[in-house]
């Protein structure tokens, strides 16, 4: 999949914009989400346009580095949910719909899928997008962290996890039933789940937007391994779109996949599938010009 004019141009001219936005960081420890293993805090700091953000950070007691885990978050503001109890690894766990994760649901002025869809400076994506970065960037400078840090999510966390490897180095990729994908197959009504055409506004136009934010466009800029977990008859998710993000990856990175294949967005099942051992994705080799209809 070939991203629209001036993408990567956007996407740097966005993390640049966001580097001049002070951090602000607060770390609010909930004492009663500690275990034996390790502690929980809430994290408030500032994303996009100086927006306030929220994510959990989990954090282990033992006193070493190790991997960090982002955890992108499913579509609704019921995500990430309340704190859970810490497990002992290290990890931030992402919101990316602009409400404070201490109200649940969280309550948010704005509509992160829609909000400003009609042109990509205005989409409230950008600020989404740029809470995982900001993420990515806390749990990365931690001090228990060993500067590898991998990235995880489920439905729309699946094509989160995509956008994220694209903006910021990670070690790993792990997406579950992957939802996210294609996002401009919607507003076109090729799809069901996603943003919606605005009243009153131009479908293609919007479709062409929403590809600025369209996670199989950033994967052109992901060099960490990728898992993924698909259910065939996934319509949420539909694979069609998550093998255009495979086909958009660089030659060099590996990708397996392992497949339902009856599952569909809530019945999928991977229990007996050996995700150690999937098979590598085979992917396209040849030319643009070679991968055409034949006309004959």
């Amino acid at each position: 999949m070939k991203p629209p004019e001036g993408f990567d141009e956007f996407w740097q001219k966005t993390l640049a914009e966001l580097e001049k936005i002070p951090l602000d960081l607060t770390l609010t420890e909930q004492p009663e989400k500690e275990t034996a293993a390790g502690k929980v805090y809430l994290a408030k700091f500032r994303a996009w346009e100086g927006r306030w953000a929220w994510a959990w950070l989990s954090e282990p007691k033992k006193d070493e580095k190790a991997d960090a885990v982002v955890q992108c978050p499913a579509v609704s503001v019921y995500q990430p949910g309340v704190a859970q109890p810490a497990s002992g690894g290290l990890a931030i766990f992402a919101a990316v719909h602009g409400g404070d994760i201490t109200t649940y649901p969280a309550k948010s002025d704005f509509d992160y899928m829609n909000g400003g869809i009609t042109d990509r400076e205005t989409a409230m994506l950008r600020y989404s997008y740029t809470c995982l970065v900001r993420c990515h960037d806390i749990i990365r400078q931690h001090r228990l962290c060993n500067g590898t840090v991998h990235v995880r999510g489920s439905s729309q966390g699946g094509g989160l996890s995509f956008v994220l490897a694209g903006l910021r180095p990670v070690a790993s990729v792990t997406a579950n039933t992957v939802a996210l994908m294609r996002i401009d197959w919607t507003v076109l009504g090729l799809t069901t789940w996603g943003p919606r055409v605005p009243a009153g506004a131009d479908a293609r136009q919007v479709a062409e937007v929403l590809r600025y934010f369209d996670p199989p466009c950033f994967a052109h800029r992901i060099h960490a391994p990728v898992k993924l977990y698909v259910g065939l008859f996934d319509f949420t998710g539909p694979v069609e779109g998550i093998l255009t993000a495979i086909n958009a990856l660089p030659a060099g990175t590996a990708c397996q996949m392992v497949v339902d294949p009856y599952g569909g967005h809530f019945t999928v099942n991977y229990a007996g599938r050996d995700a150690g051992n999937a098979p590598q994705v085979p992917r396209w080799l040849g030319t643009d010009a070679e991968n055409k209809l034949n006309p004959n």
